[in-house]
């Protein structure tokens, strides 16, 4: 069986199984991490949409050093399997980016998918660890995806722009937190007309709010943004779930508390996708705290399948 089950959506980024447990990534790193130079003991399956089938698979690759490599799938079926080659399991961030290719009338055209970043590290394995990726590794990932959407490897034919909302409103070809959406064209030389590119929300900054004076918490989800509570003597804790969350909706809730009567998370979900809670890797109905002074951590993100609510705990003294 694969480590790691990835399967490609048609708006471009990824959706993958860990050694059996769903985790919903969006170009985010965490989730899993290879052991540095055992490039034998992780194996990835991935499955393209059926749309692709029969046109050229392809999987590039970039680790932490600045070196590239690139596996060839061959015709796209079902189902392809490989492994990472030693070259891709040096210590730091593994980049995969995904392509299609087909060729009609002697015209070459590729489907890139959003690169996925796999940890390697050099002393242990976390499978299930989540965290928003920080800018830097954002940025990194991106100018891998523009290398290999747009020539470095094999020619010229897909362009890259990121824009700040949907209608590609100040696009620009470099990347910053608040250009939240990417764009790709396919073509012989990039447009400068927004519209003719093709726009999906990316993942940008989560921005950082505390509140140190709310005991009574009724705290309704804001994207791109972490929410801290630690005021002193805090005994209710609710969680709203706003009616507008959409794919790529993502946010953090962190709560400091002692207080036994704020030991079960309420939430109420206005989303049209169900709320599923995520604890130590494993689906549970509800969650409870632990009764002891404590932070808890939050992470929501909707895949555009389901919204997910991913916990940790740690025991303060």
């Amino acid at each position: 069986m694969a480590n790691i089950i990835i399967t490609l959506l048609n708006n471009k980024r990824s959706r993958q199984t860990i050694d059996g447990l769903d985790s919903s990534v969006a170009m985010q790193a965490g989730g899993y991490s290879v052991i540095e130079n055992e490039h034998n003991a992780t194996v990835f399956e991935v499955h393209f949409p059926t749309e692709y089938h029969g046109q050229t698979g392809s999987v590039y690759m970039k680790n932490a050093k600045g070196e590239y490599a690139t596996h060839n799938l061959g015709a796209i079926t079902d189902t392809h399997s490989f492994s990472l080659p030693s070259s891709m399991t040096y210590a730091g961030n593994t980049l995969l980016v995904f392509e299609a290719r087909k060729e009609v009338d002697g015209e070459t055209t590729k489907t890139v998918w959003a690169p996925i970043v796999v940890p390697v590290t050099a002393t242990s394995v976390d499978y299930k660890k989540v965290a928003m990726a920080s800018p830097d590794i954002l940025a990194e990932a991106i100018a891998v995806a523009a290398d290999a959407a747009a020539g470095k490897f094999d020619g010229d034919s897909c362009f890259i722009r990121f824009a700040k909302d949907a209608d590609g409103t100040e696009m620009s070809e470099i990347w910053s937190p608040d250009r939240t959406w990417v764009g790709f064209y396919i073509g012989k030389s990039a447009s400068s007309d927004p519209s003719e590119y093709k726009w999906s929300l990316f993942v940008g900054e989560c921005s950082p709010e505390d509140d140190d004076e709310t005991t009574e918490i009724e705290y309704e989800l804001v994207s791109n943004t972490d929410k801290t509570f630690k005021a002193d003597g805090i005994c209710s804790f609710k969680i709203i779930v706003p009616a507008n969350v959409k794919h790529g909706f993502y946010c953090g809730v962190n709560i400091r508390t002692s207080a036994i009567e704020c030991s079960v998370l309420q939430a109420t979900n206005n989303s049209p996708y169900p709320l599923k809670y995520m604890e130590r890797g494993y689906e549970t109905t509800h969650f409870s705290k632990l009764p002891v002074k404590s932070v808890t951590l939050m992470s929501f993100f909707c895949d555009g399948i389901y919204l997910y609510c991913y916990i940790s705990e740690a025991e303060i003294q």
